[in-house]
């Protein structure tokens, strides 16, 4: 089995270098909305922030994991940002809308264009239930370096504000589709920082909209070059970073040719490592100030106990994990798990699960709370039905949960196991015993001499998924 072909890291705010507000005890949950009034919902998703970054912030501890939901295993469709938002946008696995790269002209923004799925998508299918949708922030990589399409706008969004040039964190231009219909370009201060122009546009879309409404903002942070607003210079210089048993891993032997191959940290690299972390969450603390901002306004609108406020990220980032110096694209936690919060209606405060979700489950859990029709087709799962779930329960949600990037691998996660398919190796780890992913049973046969039976079933499992498309998905 060692050379067969493809047929919840332990972090906790203890030794995070930092304190957080005590979260009040778990309180009743709220009833789900009303049948007759449709709830409505902001989704932030951040670019390359990794689970555990949000540990580190101000508010969101406090705003989304005190009062709302927090999904501990939660993983990505790709652990790469087009193909991976395509994924939240659509509800299909990266197999069922073939965006596999971020690059012209087959993947991001064009890829997605080409493709038949641009107008089967949350935005379109929510705006035909009746909701008002507007887009702030990235869209999909290279919008919209193609000259053929710079001018245009999706389908199904009502109001649209991208910056430009993409993954700027000073937002100098915006391409707009404004309430009253108005397109064009939005010539903005050099000087104004691309979280607080997206943040105001939701604000006073959120307080001008009367109707249910979906808002969906994507900041930039943490993505490079990982510029902080200003007023967030001086913050974190000296925080402590944590490493991981799998930081600098000393014997990568268990692991594909590739990684192998990649050299030890110097100490250069490990203080460039840490530096680059902690300017990450600089940056990152406009975007929890922000998720303040946001509920805030609800509240003052009247509008927070019947809106839905969602947190995750397209992927994650390596800090020096498995000797990883930077990026995502590889089947490992730090890139495949996200954070996933959610708070509003029937939503229980400060309760956190064990459920192993997908990031395309979002789409179909929309559709739930917002009593729209579910299309046919999607490949994810709704959540709503496990908002109020015991930990008992985690045996009868599902088995498991698929990411992939072809031709490069696939990997199935469940409860317990982690099975990675490469072309001609294949690794398993016991993510309860081994959660940081250094003891590949497929080659430590010694510490689980029944590794290749365990890893059998669970390749006839990840084959299916990735086959499988709608119903057979979901199963």
């Amino acid at each position: 089995m060692r050379n067969a072909g493809l047929g919840s890291l332990g972090l906790t705010l203890q030794g995070c270098g930092r304190s957080t507000p005590t979260s009040p005890e778990p309180a009743s949950a709220p009833p789900l909305a009303s049948s007759r009034v449709k709830p409505s919902f902001i989704v932030v998703v951040m670019d390359d922030a990794r689970f555990d970054d949000v540990l580190y912030m101000d508010y969101i501890p406090v705003v989304m994991a005190a009062q709302g939901l927090t999904f501990a295993n939660a993983y990505v469709a790709v652990p790469l940002c087009a193909p991976s938002r395509v994924s939240i946008l659509t509800g299909r696995y990266g197999h069922n809308h073939h965006v596999w790269s971020n690059d012209l002209p087959k993947g991001g923004y064009v890829g997605f264009h080409n493709s038949d799925l641009e107008g089967d998508t949350i935005a379109v299918w929510l705006k035909q239930a009746g909701y008002r949708t507007m887009l702030a922030g990235k869209y999909l990589n290279h919008y919209p370096d193609d000259p053929k399409l710079k001018d245009y706008v999706p389908p199904g969004w009502d109001e649209w504000y991208v910056p430009v040039p993409m993954n700027t964190q000073f937002a100098i231009t915006l391409r707009y589709k404004d309430a009253l219909g108005r397109e064009g370009w939005e010539p903005h201060r050099k000087d104004e920082y691309e979280v607080d122009v997206i943040r105001d546009k939701t604000v006073e879309f959120i307080n001008r909209t009367t109707g249910p409404f979906f808002a969906y903002v994507n900041p930039v942070p943490p993505h490079l070059p990982h510029q902080a607003a200003p007023r967030f210079d001086s913050r974190l210089a000296d925080l402590i970073f944590p490493k991981p048993p799998s930081f600098n891993e000393a014997n990568l032997k268990d692991k594909p040719w590739w990684v192998r191959g990649l050299p030890r940290l110097t100490r250069a690299m490990e203080f460039a490592i840490i530096e680059d972390w902690r300017a990450r969450l600089r940056s990152l603390l406009a975007v929890d100030e922000m998720i303040k901002v946001f509920v805030d306004a609800l509240a003052q609108a009247n509008r927070l106990e019947s809106t839905y406020v969602i947190l995750t990220s397209d992927n994650g980032w390596f800090l020096g994990e498995h000797r990883y110096t930077n990026g995502k694209d590889a089947p490992y936690e730090e890139a495949t798990r996200a954070p996933l919060m959610i708070r509003g209606p029937g939503v229980p405060a400060g309760k956190t699960l064990e459920h192993v979700v997908s990031l395309v489950d979002l789409a179909p859990t929309l559709l739930e709370l917002a009593q729209a029709p579910m299309p046919a087709g999607l490949d994810g799962l709704s959540l709503a039905g496990i908002f109020n779930a015991s930990g008992d329960s985690v045996s009868e949600w599902r088995r498991g949960v698929l990411f992939e990037a072809a031709p490069q691998f696939a990997a199935i996660r469940t409860q317990e196991w982690v099975y990675i398919a490469w072309d001609a190796f294949t690794e398993l780890y016991n993510m309860k015993r081994d959660p940081y992913q250094t003891r590949n049973l497929l080659y430590y046969l010694d510490l689980q001499p029944d590794a290749e039976a365990i890893a059998a079933p669970l390749a006839v499992e990840l084959n299916a998924l990735t086959l499988c498309r709608g119903g057979p998905c979901r199963q």
